[in-house]
């Protein structure tokens, strides 16, 4: 207290005058007024207390009046003193000067200091008020961006820098160009900093690659340094604005998108400086689904190269540097790799890049979570592009590795299960997407999508030439098939359950493709078994490395899964379920599939696909069999004789006759085949054989014995069976033992032509007979043993260590033997293997004939013949052989040096087998590049001497010379008597006279027509006939000549001499005749296309003619004799069982090669010159025929091309039934039949089914009827055309019965009929209505089967025959290949069931008849709509439909608004839970059957910019009133919100080279409209609708508040509340403040209104203690510093003071400075006037108070 006196009362010197002490005036006051009063009394100051200058203590004053009056002062002091906030009405931009800024130059050192000085400042805290007096501002942002990282300013006041740097552009912008669109600093900061930051990448990056020797772990010099800090200071900079809502959000986004998208593979600089960038934005970047699924896509690629290529393989070369290609295109060398696990990823991935991988991991985790929708698959733009991110991945998200959490095991547990269950949910959003969101009611649209694969590889099955590829194929001949099978269509990865679905199917297919009998050739077999070898490689190196094969427990009871199979349970199964089983022994097809089925598991065993080992654990296990008893697995009693080879030789031999009618002679084969009426897997287990090449071989026969027959005598004398006649055939190889052990009863020749003896009663033949009953796999064993055995002898004929070949005739009888028992690849590799030693067998012998000057004259042609038997199985079996290119070059070697040795350098002068063999090597030669391209030189100079000799057209003959009756008539009579090589070779040259050639011909004909049916003679001259002509290769023409000279009798003038001796007509010379050409076809000295364009076509014409004109000779007796020969020619020579069958199966084989190499247009030339012939009639008038100027060979011929070219296409063997007896018959019946037989040979029905060429097929010679009787013949069976004929007349039933029994394997049967029915019909438009019709008839005849069949085919794989049972599947992609009218016509008749009232959503409140009624006629169409296979033919037919998608999108388009309307009307009216459930269901049901047709219809929807705003607008529609809802539906919200997704994501970046800046305008369109709809409206729905949109600016509301109980007065004005009111603040509006505008520093903050939170601007009244303070800084004197202990030692004061102080009062009046403030009534200030101008008295100075 003594030191505030000491203040009151000192001294106050000043150097300038304070304010004046005088009473402050006032503008209007009471002493200026000038009243009459006031002049003449002057101003009378009246006090409001009359006791004011005296003593008040008389004075009553009242309390309340006192409270009155000072809450009266209050109010009236609140309304002075409030001032008007001016944001309160009108928000004003923050108010700025340009005097409060300066302008930074460039170069200015003073200028540099102060603005160091200023940043200091900055930095050091000064206030914000003071700082903006003078702000700098730079003409760059980059110079701000550099200055502010400089001085490491803090991020908040760098932020208030860059606001008011934006308000002062904004205040130049404005006043310059006042009209001007106001600036987006949000944008146009955003655009700045992004700009820097990416000039920052690209320099470090720049730098470090330049740098030598750099590496990540190096330490970075000092200007790298630099750039990094800058870089990390503007980052942290720019998430800060970014976060305080500075930015322009997508913008900043999509730039962060876009940096990480052009960061290229191996770059791990630009990964290691940008990630951690993009580790701060994964969430936000995860609210936009299209920006997430860009970020996806790039974070999957790098991870996969992180990942996948390890550390080893980061390489700097330019083909690392340009890319890495995921997507593995065929014909590409990328090795597959195995698909690691979590933890072999971490060790793959080098440890300075593992926090990169986990932040990318990161990333794809995090888009699985919180937008899963942006890893769903989309159908990709591009056909080498990814549908998804998760396409791209080396595993699946929840495998990615985790950083290490210890001791939070349980927190990565429950985060990999949820990656689970939403890796799950993407799946099946995934495969909607693929199937185009098609409704899988039933689970039918795997349905469908299994059928439509499996057509798919049937068609390219189907189509595939074997025998050949393509001119630029050079790699495994099965590549491009493995392709079109399993890659059609790329299944990804997370669609595995559908892949599996789809591949157990097409594997089910492809087993039985090998297996039925409507196809033919041995080769499938291979086929499949190495189509599987190579998915079971795929499966096993790919896509399943660590996974064990999912069994079941009782298919792996003895047998590890790491050893089983990949496909071993399913072929299990296969064989279980729909393998052919033996039931039926007269039935031929059942037969024929059990040897295709045994055939095909032979090559699935040899290729190790399925194991017999664990096929036998497997049955054991099951209890089927017991292994190890004394009783065999055979049923007992009668059946066992039946069934035990050994009492059927018993049997046999009591009975040979028997035994030998047995043996069916057609396909030479035991007729009765071992299991009839067993269990199928003892018919199986009995016949599958086993690879006989491994060392295991024993050990698994002796299993199987003791599986098949137990431990008793029974197994001992089944394998004592068994070594006997492997022993016998051995020595007969061996040359042990000969095959005429008996008497020569029974003569027969071998190819040669040479004498051999046959005893039937032999032991010899005993043992073939038991060979015959045995089992296919003891024939497989056996004649693989012999097969060694044979080569063995062979080689040491060679090798000089035998004396003695083995036989021809036993070779040919092993050939014979190995087809017999199926053993095709045996026999194969066998032919091959002696191929390969032809030369040097040649070589030995002519060495040994060199040395001894004698030689066995059985050796003297035994490479020849020996090469003829080789050649005729490698051509038979080309399919077979090709499959192999080893195999196929060391034959090709292999033939190769044989024929250089003889006859390659003049093909003309060879034999018959060297011209085979030529002629192989040039199929092989001109079919396969990878041959051309290795062995060009070896055989390239040779091919057009070859082609030119026996490869060429060859004209008939028109000689008629002198003929010689003896010339060659010796061996013409008796060909047996000498070898037919020894006697060309001696006589040949003297055929180079014509005349001495017509002689020999004619003999020879004569010969064989008068033979009398001896075929042996006939074929042993027809063999000595080949070999003269293989000499002399003129011979081919006379042959043409004289047979054209039969069959054309009536008008030839040539070879009159055979003419005059034979007669055409004559029955017997048919067969003999038939015989010989066949040899020559067979051994090449004529070409069955030759034969048909000069003899055959020829011959059919003029009958044709003669029987239509009158006047013309009959040639009945020649055409007749021509149908013969055709008949003969075109049977199969394996089932050939007329009496003039080949006896050599080499002749047979060579004879199906000529078949095989025939083109397509010979054999329809041949169907159609038949046809027409059964069809003509004798006419006395009329010409029967409306096209008769167009019979003739040129009109038949035009489709048949080039002869010379012998790529065609491939049939070989097949089957067919006995001709019957037609000798009585007419001409036209008998034609009739031909043509009949011939179109049911099976090679003759693959070869017009394989390529159909409709030109041909619609030839003009052909009627109408004809064409169509044609094309019935070549497709359908004899029972189904007696079925089909009676509808000819009545179309729609005619297609309903076609559509009706179609399967499968008829498809391209029922193809190839309607499509010629539309061609030779086009200007009648009512067949395609027929077939539309007809379509939907068949749908609703089968409808309610076909529900009950899908019912039972939920299942992992459908079956082939289910596959068949559910033919309605196959109506769609039938429909697919016709013509668009008849699409057209189908989508109108399906749409007009479509279009139908349904009524779905409402409940009919009838009841009865009436009710039912109603229920019945809508029935049928409600049905079909339920019906994914209609559904599925109505997409199908859009396709190329414009006009009609439009229209039936209209139509989807309004009755999915209806639909919208009824849910609408069912949610107004008040029902039970029940019926507004059902209601619901069923609208949902309807809604989604609609949805499958928009989505099938999705490429007309993208395609129009108007359609996809439409569509977009409508589904989004739904959502939003909520009629499909997140929590209602998930799976429709999920279709609907997948699809408008897809509609965004094409409408941004489909096709962006072609719209370029369209696209994104009818995007911001799009949007706009959507957020139009959208609203406010805030539900789980509508969040997830909105990740669609672009991310939207932050904005910041304020809720405003005013006084409570506040009003307005007249003008509109607030008045306020007073003092003793209500208290308390009430909600009025809410303002949107934009950041930009919020300022600190600046004097009034214009954005903020205080008025908004319910205050008032009100006059501060300051405290005493700061106006004091405020006096006292204008103290001027010297201040006198004491000393602490001046303080702490009590005063000195003198005693009589204080005792002078005690006594003296204390003064009333102090100096009280507050009065110096405030207003005076007397006009005087408070405090004394002279107190100022005098200092007071000493003592009172030091006096205390």
């Amino acid at each position: 207290m003594s030191l505030l006196s000491f203040y009151q009362n000192r001294w106050l010197l000043r150097q300038r005058l304070g304010p004046a002490d005088v009473y402050p005036q006032e503008a209007k006051q009471k002493e200026d007024e000038l009243t009459s009063v006031n002049v003449k009394q002057g101003f009378i100051n009246q006090p409001p207390f009359n006791e004011e200058y005296s003593s008040a203590h008389l004075y009553t004053i009242d309390a309340n009046k006192i409270n009155q009056s000072f809450n009266q002062i209050l109010t009236q002091k609140q309304v002075v003193t409030t001032f008007n906030d001016a944001g309160a009405g009108k928000r004003l931009k923050p108010q700025v000067y340009k005097e409060q800024f300066w302008l930074v130059p460039v170069i200015n050192a003073k200028c540099r200091v102060h603005l160091q000085t200023w940043f200091k400042d900055l930095i050091r805290g000064t206030s914000l008020l003071n700082l903006c007096r003078r702000v700098p501002v730079f003409s760059k942002k980059d110079d701000l961006f550099r200055t502010l990282s400089e001085y490491e300013v803090p991020m908040v006041r760098a932020t208030w820098v860059i606001k008011i740097t934006s308000a002062y552009h904004l205040t130049q912008t404005d006043a310059k160009i006042k009209k001007r669109a106001a600036n987006d600093p949000n944008l146009e900061w955003t655009q700045a900093i992004c700009r820097f930051m990416r000039e920052h990448l690209v320099k470090l990056n720049n730098d470090n690659n330049n740098q030598p020797n750099s590496n990540s772990s190096m330490n970075l010099s000092s200007g790298i340094e630099t750039v990094c800090i800058m870089l990390k200071y503007i980052s942290c900079l720019a998430h800060h604005m970014y976060s305080e809502g500075l930015f322009d959000r997508n913008e900043f986004l999509s730039w962060v998108v876009d940096e990480f998208e052009c960061i290229s593979l191996y770059d791990e600089i630009a990964l290691s400086y940008f990630v951690p960038i993009l580790q701060n934005y994964i969430e936000e970047v995860t609210m936009n689904q299209l920006l997430a699924r860009r970020m996806s896509f790039a974070a999957a690629r790098h991870l996969s190269w992180l990942f996948i290529e390890g550390a080893n393989s980061r390489s700097q070369s330019p083909a690392l540097q340009s890319g890495f290609n995921m997507n593995n295109t065929p014909g590409t060398s990328t090795p597959q790799l195995t698909r690691p696990t979590s933890v072999q990823l971490k060790q793959q991935c080098p440890e300075h890049l593992l926090s990169i991988a986990h932040t990318l991991a990161c990333v794809i985790q995090c888009t699985v979570i919180t937008c899963p929708g942006a890893l769903v698959w989309y159908q990709p733009f591009d056909a080498k592009a990814s549908g998804s991110p998760l396409d791209l991945l080396p595993c699946a998200p929840s495998d990615l590795p985790l950083p290490d959490i210890p001791n939070n095991n349980t927190f990565c547990i429950n985060y990999r299960l949820l990656l689970q269950e939403q890796e799950a949910d993407i799946v099946r959003r995934s495969r909607a997407s693929e199937m185009k969101w098609s409704t899988d009611k039933c689970q039918e649209s795997t349905t469908g999508h299994t059928i439509n694969r499996v057509l798919s590889a049937l068609e390219a099955l189907d189509k595939q030439h074997f025998d050949r590829r393509p001119a630029d194929s050079w790699g495994d001949p099965l590549d491009l098939l493995y392709h079109k099978i399993f890659d059609q269509g790329h299944g990804k990865d997370g669609d595995n359950q559908l892949t599996k679905s789809s591949e157990d199917a097409v594997i089910g297919l492809l087993c039985e493709w090998a297996i039925s009998p409507k196809r033919l050739g041995e080769h499938r077999a291979a086929v499949v078994a190495k189509l599987l070898e190579l998915r079971q490689s795929h499966h096993e190196q790919v896509e399943y490395p660590d996974t064990t094969i999912e069994t079941d427990t009782s298919l792996n009871t003895s047998v590890g899964g790491n050893n089983v199979p990949y496909f071993q349970n399913l072929l299990f199964t296969f064989l279980d379920q729909q393998a052919p089983e033996l039931k039926n022994p007269k039935d031929g097809e059942e037969t024929q599939s059990f040897k295709n089925l045994v055939l095909l598991f032979s090559e699935l065993i040899e290729h190790d696909v399925f194991s017999h080992d664990i096929y036998m654990n497997t049955l054991i296990s099951r209890g089927e069999i017991s292994p190890g008893t004394n009783e065999s697995v055979f049923s007992p009693g009668e059946c066992r004789s039946d069934r035990h080879f050994l009492d059927a030789v018993r049997s046999s031999m009591e009975n040979p006759n028997k035994s030998s009618a047995n043996f069916d002679a057609s396909d030479g084969s035991y007729s009765n085949i071992w299991g009839h009426g067993q269990p199928r897997h003892v018919q199986y287990l009995m016949h599958f054989p086993i690879s006989f090449q491994e060392d295991g071989m024993t050990q698994e026969w002796n299993q199987r014995l003791m599986v098949l027959y137990g431990a008793g005598r029974l197994k001992t004398d089944v394998k004592r069976a068994v070594r006997k006649v492997t022993r016998h055939l051995t020595k007969l190889v061996q040359c042990k033992r000969t095959m005429d052990d008996g008497v020569d009863t029974n003569p027969t020749l071998t190819p040669s032509g040479k004498k051999i003896k046959k005893s039937p009663k032999s032991s010899h033949i005993e043992l073939l007979s038991r060979y015959r009953v045995l089992s296919y796999f003891d024939q497989h064993m056996i004649t693989s043993t012999v097969a060694k055995s044979l080569l063995t002898a062979i080689n040491n004929y060679i090798a000089g260590r035998s004396s003695c070949l083995p036989r021809l005739e036993v070779v040919l009888l092993l050939f014979d033997l190995m087809e017999e028992a199926l053993n095709v690849g045996g026999l194969v590799r066998t032919a091959v293997a002696i191929a390969t030693r032809l030369a040097d067998l040649a070589n030995e012998i002519q060495r040994r004939k060199a040395e001894t000057n004698s030689l066995n004259v059985e050796y003297v042609w035994y490479t020849t013949e020996l090469s003829l038997a080789v050649v005729s199985v490698l051509r038979h079996y080309i399919s077979f052989l090709t499959l192999n290119m080893d195999l196929t070059f060391n034959a090709f070697e292999g033939l190769l040096d044989a024929t250089k040795q003889s006859c390659i350098s003049n093909p003309t002068q060879c034999a018959s087998a060297d011209r085979s063999v030529l002629v192989f090597l040039y199929d092989l030669y001109t079919s396969f590049g990878y041959i051309r391209s290795q062995r060009s030189e070896a055989f390239g100079g040779y091919v057009a001497s070859v082609r030119q000799a026996l490869c060429s057209t060859k004209k008939p003959a028109t000689t008629n010379c002198r003929y010689d009756q003896t010339f060659l008539q010796s061996f013409i009579d008796d060909p047996m008597a000498q070898s037919p090589l020894s006697v060309a070779e001696k006589y040949s040259g003297l055929l180079q006279d014509v005349s001495r050639r017509y002689s020999f011909v004619c003999s020879a004909v004569i010969t064989v027509c008068n033979g009398h049916q001896d075929f042996e003679k006939v074929n042993a001259l027809a063999v000595l006939c080949a070999e003269m002509n293989a000499r002399c290769n003129e011979l081919s023409s006379e042959w043409l000549g004289v047979l054209r000279a039969l069959c054309f009798s009536s008008c030839t003038v040539n070879f009159n001499d055979v003419l005059l001796i034979v007669e055409a007509g004559d029955a017997q010379i048919r067969d003999p005749l038939s015989l010989f050409t066949a040899v020559l076809i067979a051994r090449g000295c004529l070409s069955l296309e030759d034969v048909i364009q000069h003899v055959a076509i020829p011959s059919l014409l003029a009958a044709c003619k003669s029987r239509t004109s009158p006047d013309l000779p009959n040639p009945d007796t020649s055409a007749r004799l021509t149908c013969h020969l055709l008949l003969q020619l075109f049977k199969a020579p394996s089932s050939n069982k007329s009496s003039f069958r080949l006896p050599f199966s080499s002749d047979r084989h060579l004879l199906a090669a000529a078949q095989h190499s025939i083109a397509v247009g010979a054999v329809l030339a041949v169907l159609k010159g038949v046809l027409k012939l059964g069809d003509a009639r004798l006419s006395s008038g009329k010409n029967a025929f409306s096209h008769e100027s167009e019979l003739c060979v040129t009109s038949f011929l035009k489709p048949i091309g080039n002869l010379d070219d012998f790529d065609d296409l491939h049939m070989t063997g097949g089957q067919s039934g006995p001709s019957s007896s037609m000798d009585g018959a007419s001409l036209s019946e008998f034609a009739k039949h031909a043509v009949r037989v011939i179109c049911s040979q099976q090679w003759v029905r693959e070869k017009c089914l394989k390529d159909p060429v409709m030109d041909l097929l619609m030839d003009q010679v052909l009627t109408r009827e004809q064409r169509q009787n044609l094309i019935q013949l070549i497709c359908y069976p004899e029972n189904l055309l007696q079925k089909l004929s009676g509808l000819s007349n009545e179309p729609r039933k005619y297609v309903v019965s076609v559509l009706s029994g179609m399967t499968r394997w008829t498809f391209r049967q029922c193809l190839l009929e309607l499509q010629v029915m539309l061609r030779q019909s086009p200007q009648e438009k009512s067949l395609p209505e027929h077939i539309a019709k007809a379509t939907i008839e068949v749908f609703q005849q089968q409808q309610q089967q076909q529900n009950l069949d899908s019912t039972k085919e939920r299942k992992s794989s459908l079956t082939g025959p289910e596959l068949d049972r559910c033919n309605v599947w196959l109506v769609a992609p039938l429909v697919s290949k016709l013509p668009s009218q008849v699409q057209g016509r189908v989508l109108q008749e399906a749409s007009a069931i479509l279009e139908a009232p349904q009524n779905l959503s409402s409940t009919s409140t009838r009841s009865g008849a009436g009710a039912r009624s109603e229920r019945d006629n809508r029935q049928g169409g409600s049905s079909l709509l339920n019906h994914q296979p209609f559904l599925t033919l109505i997409l199908t037919c859009l396709k190329g439909q414009d006009e009609q998608r439009d229209s039936l999108l209209e139509s989807l388009q309004s009755q999915i608004v209806m639909l919208h309307s009824e849910w609408q009307d069912a949610r107004s009216h008040r029902g039970s839970c029940k019926d507004l459930n059902n209601s619901q269901n069923c609208v949902h049901d309807a809604l989604q059957l609609r949805l499958s047709l928009v989505g099938g219809m999705f490429d007309t929807v993208m395609s129009n910019s108007q359609w996809t705003s439409d569509v977009v607008v409508l589904l989004m529609q739904l959502i939003i009133s909520g009629m499909v809802d997140v929590q209602t539906n998930s799976e429709l919200f999920d279709i609907v919100y997948d699809m408008i997704a897809v509609l965004l994501h094409h409408t941004l970046g489909g096709d962006c080279a072609n719209k370029g800046e369209g696209s994104k305008r009818e995007y911001i369109n799009i949007v706009k409209k959507m957020k139009k709809e959208m609203g406010d409206k805030q539900t789980e729905s509508i969040r997830r609708l909105r990740q669609l949109l672009p991310i939207t600016r932050p904005e910041v509301y304020v809720v405003c508040c005013e006084p409570s109980g506040a009003h307005m007065d007249i003008k509109g004005n607030k008045i306020p509340v007073p003092v003793d009111g209500n208290q308390g603040l009430q909600v009025t509006s809410k303002q949107k403040l934009n950041m930009w505008d919020v300022i600190e520093g600046l004097k009034h903050s214009s954005p903020l209104c205080l008025a908004w939170f319910g205050a008032r601007t009100i006059e501060r009244k300051p405290m005493f203690y700061e106006e004091q303070h405020n006096l006292m800084l204008h103290h001027q004197h010297s201040r006198k510093r004491w000393k602490i202990f001046y303080f702490l030692s009590p005063p000195q004061l003198p005693p009589e003071e204080e005792e002078e102080a005690e006594l003296i009062p204390v003064p009333t009046k102090i100096p009280d400075h507050k009065g110096s403030v405030l207003k005076n009534p007397f006009g005087a200030s408070s405090a004394s006037t002279e107190g100022m101008k005098q200092p007071p008295p000493k003592k009172k100075k030091k006096s205390r108070v």
